[in-house]
């Protein structure tokens, strides 16, 4: 291990951790959920950029045209640093999955970083997370989805799932559609040879990615804000599912070589 990843290294976690203590004394203070979710995505959005500055990611950002309004936004996804990626860019809470909430580590952080929980292996309760989300829409927040429900190997955009989408209607929110685009790892131009130090799926783990992770930089990486779906016009939400799909494959660049 050289000097400049366990300085990196260090440095990493003295951020998890700063963050995790401000946001645990946040949710000690007498306020609202929604005030405090509010205050935990704009303190996360900065560390986020610090993070990534520490991991040698540099973000190019298109097409944010209305910064101050907001969203749900729906995103294809690649790994766990697509939410770092995304945060920096535009404060937001995350959807996740209770399997996440679980996790030990994993959970905590989630939890403290405001994310908000569906179970993808029972849809009982959809209802009520749909209501959550929902409430946090209403509330002024913008509420990241990944509706593949899965992290993927690169090689094509997953259907994307629809019940979700009810919340963005319910509350007549716009749906912003975005493209992650990993370019390059290590100054070389992204491929399936070193795609997996920067995505994360299937049955990988968790801790010997993230080590893997800090030592592959520096990485390039595009987010494309695609154009806005209103919802006012478009009500169902298999319709905007498969819009806002078509959208984002259309500016995906696969990872097939």
């Amino acid at each position: 291990m050289t000097f400049s990843f366990i300085v990196r290294f260090i440095f990493l976690v003295f951020l998890i951790v700063s963050y995790t203590v401000i946001s645990w004394l946040l949710g000690l203070l007498p306020f609202s959920r929604w005030t405090i979710q509010k205050w935990r995505a704009q303190i996360l959005s900065r560390f986020c950029k610090v993070g990534l500055w520490n991991l040698r990611v540099q973000v190019k950002n298109f097409g944010l045209k209305n910064p101050n309004e907001n969203y749900l936004v729906v995103s294809n996804h690649l790994s766990y640093l697509d939410i770092l990626i995304i945060s920096s860019q535009i404060p937001s809470c995350f959807v996740t999955s209770v399997e996440i909430k679980e996790t030990p580590l994993l959970g905590l952080l989630t939890k403290l970083g405001g994310c908000l929980y569906v179970e993808r292996r029972n849809k009982s309760n959809i209802h009520n997370e749909i209501k959550d989300i929902r409430e946090g829409l209403e509330n002024n927040l913008n509420v990241v989805v990944f509706p593949e429900a899965t992290s993927t190997n690169g090689e094509s955009v997953l259907r994307f799932r629809s019940p979700l989408y009810n919340a963005s209607i319910s509350s007549y929110k716009k749906v912003l559609p975005t493209c992650i685009n990993y370019r390059s790892v290590g100054h070389t131009s992204l491929n399936k040879d070193n795609r997996d130090a920067i995505f994360w799926y299937g049955d990988m783990s968790f801790f010997p990615h993230l080590v893997g992770l800090v030592k592959a930089g520096p990485i390039e990486v595009e987010l494309d804000f695609l154009a806005p779906l209103d919802t006012r016009k478009y009500v169902d939400p298999i319709e905007c599912a498969q819009i806002t799909h078509s959208q984002v494959s259309k500016r995906f660049i696969p990872c097939l070589s």
